[in-house]
Formats: structure tokens, C-alpha cells, sequence
């Protein structure tokens, strides 16, 4: 059995030497997840102001405005991913 004062010592180290990746982490997901939180909302507005109403020009500007937000994400995402295999592959040498 792992004891907890192995697993905070064991994640004191890896914040230690990942600092830097560990707060841009934290902070891309937060971003991540305010996006992903939005986008139903841009739904919502497109069909209820754009489809609704048959007005294309709002239609069109909503569609845009959730292609960025969603191109957004999948590149912060992918960005992460990378993040997380640098932290992965950290060999962690103790002399």
C-alpha cells in the first residue's frame, strides 16, 4: 500500500521539475474548459436567433464565431497532449 506521505513527496518532486509545465497545464485547461462551457451557448444562440428567426447574417456570424471557438480548443488540446508527454518522458534521476 502507498502511503501518502510517498505520493506527496513523489508530487512535490514532479512539480518541482515541471513547474513551468505544470501551471501552463492548469491554466490551458481552465481556458480548455470555459471554451468547451461556451460553445453550447453558440449553439443555442444560432438556432434561436439565426434559425428561428430566418435571419442568415446571424446565422453565419454565429457559425463563424463557433468554428474559431472550436478550432481554438482542438489546438489548445492538441497543445496539452504535448505538454503532458514532455512531463511523461521526464526521466527522473536521483543521485
Amino acid at each position: 500500500m502507498i502511503q501518502k506521505s510517498n505520493v506527496k513527496r513523489f508530487l512535490g518532486f514532479v512539480y518541482k521539475n515541471n513547474r513551468k509545465k505544470v501551471i501552463s497545464s492548469t491554466i490551458l485547461v481552465i481556458i480548455v474548459t470555459l471554451i468547451d462551457l461556451y460553445l453550447p451557448l453558440v449553439i443555442k444562440k444560432i438556432v434561436d436567433e439565426g434559425i428561428m428567426n430566418n435571419n442568415l447574417n446571424m446565422t453565419i456570424k454565429f457559425l463563424l464565431i463557433f468554428a474559431v471557438f472550436s478550432a481554438v480548443s482542438i489546438l489548445l488540446d492538441f497543445f496539452l497532449g504535448y505538454l503532458y508527454t514532455l512531463m511523461r518522458n521526464n526521466r527522473f534521476y536521483v543521485k
